[in-house]
């Protein structure tokens, strides 16, 4: 089977490391299957908030060609770090019957796909509020038992 790889890195400083170690880890794994990689779309620099990226944008031209087989990236947030988007994407490749493989999760149907996109935002979520939060909102969890009675 002949696979597409997508790879995405929203800094350029040093990016070109990072770009490399996920084309390498992917090329990897896409290999140990046993397949072959027909092609790579890889945005470096690239906010992974838009869906206005050329690796990207090239992908989805692929995809609505019909010369895709299956994809393999990272993990979702590298095809895009908005939900809503990720779906989207998701529900395209679904349509198109390419399967989406995610090096970081269990091999996974689209529907498993999407629930782990919901996951994954749901997580993604509580990690950007609980970073916002100042100290004095921020609960301070200590043994129980104190001597507030709890």
């Amino acid at each position: 089977m002949k696979v597409e790889m997508y790879s995405n890195l929203r800094t350029a400083a040093g990016g070109s490391r990072a770009i490399g170690w996920q084309r390498d880890a992917l090329r990897s794994a896409v290999e140990g299957e046993g397949a072959e990689v027909a092609a790579e779309f890889v945005d470096d620099g690239c906010s992974g908030m838009s869906l206005d990226r050329p690796g990207l944008v090239a992908l989805r031209d692929a995809v609505d060609a019909g010369t895709i087989d299956a994809l393999w990236c990272l993990s979702p947030d590298r095809l895009s770090r908005d939900y809503h988007a990720l779906v989207t994407l998701l529900d395209e490749l679904d349509r198109h019957r390419v399967p989406v493989r995610f090096l970081d999760a269990p091999a996974l149907d689209s529907s498993q796909a999407r629930g782990l996109a919901q996951l994954w935002a749901i997580n993604d979520g509580a990690r950007t509020r609980s970073s916002q939060l100042s100290p004095q909102h921020s609960r301070r969890i200590g043994p129980r038992g104190g001597d507030d009675g709890c």
